[in-house]
């Protein structure tokens, strides 16, 4: 499973932010929070400003907790 992880991280990489934004917001918040803390900052970003601003405060205070 982690390398299942691991392609599922690389396979966000190479999604555009507008893409793949979405659909971490259709995610579980488990399986979101994985996905996004093992993201390279210059993606998580982009894709965190694609998303909502009440998603994008969510996400944000479940990574700093």
């Amino acid at each position: 499973t982690k390398q299942k992880q691991s392609e599922v991280v690389k396979t966000f990489e190479q999604m555009s932010a507008k893409s793949a934004a979405p659909v971490i917001v259709k995610m579980s918040d488990a399986e979101a929070l994985q996905i996004l803390t093992s993201l390279k900052p210059d993606r998580l970003a982009a894709i965190l400003e694609k998303m909502s601003p009440d998603d994008a405060a969510k996400y944000m205070s479940m990574m700093t907790n």
